[in-house]
């Protein structure tokens, strides 16, 4: 297939969870097309890593999906610095802290807790995007 056929010179893309394991190899491909790419994640350093990797367009931000503040402070900044968003890559993985214990010892709160940061999470970062 041609380059031509994903062009995506100065599209505007936020990819949250972009300095997870595949969030940083889909900002990769991204910057790979054209595209000014924004690290959306809550965790800042390795958001500013990735940033500095890919070089001048980037821009990361910390961004936790699970805080309508911190989406819209986000989305705030991506619009101050591009004037506007072409795509949104939801990509993050919120967890609570007893998230990866064996099926059996799953206890039903946090259960609850994982499907509310996930669900509601998603909801409110392409509502307010």
């Amino acid at each position: 297939m041609s380059k031509n056929l994903f062009d995506l010179t100065d599209k505007v893309i936020i990819v949250t969870g972009g300095a997870g394991l595949l969030g940083e190899k889909f900002c990769e491909s991204l910057i790979d097309y054209g595209a000014k790419v924004v690290i959306a994640d809550i965790n800042y350093t390795k958001a500013k890593k990735v940033e500095k990797k890919l070089g001048k367009n980037s821009f990361a931000i910390k961004t936790d999906i699970t805080s309508e503040k911190s989406i819209r402070n986000m989305k705030n900044k991506v619009l101050d610095n591009y004037q506007n968003i072409d795509v949104l890559i939801n990509n993050a993985y919120p967890r609570n802290e007893n998230y990866g214990v064996k099926f059996e010892n799953i206890e039903i709160g946090d259960w609850r807790e994982n499907i509310d940061l996930h669900l509601n999470g998603y909801f409110a970062i392409s509502k307010i995007i």
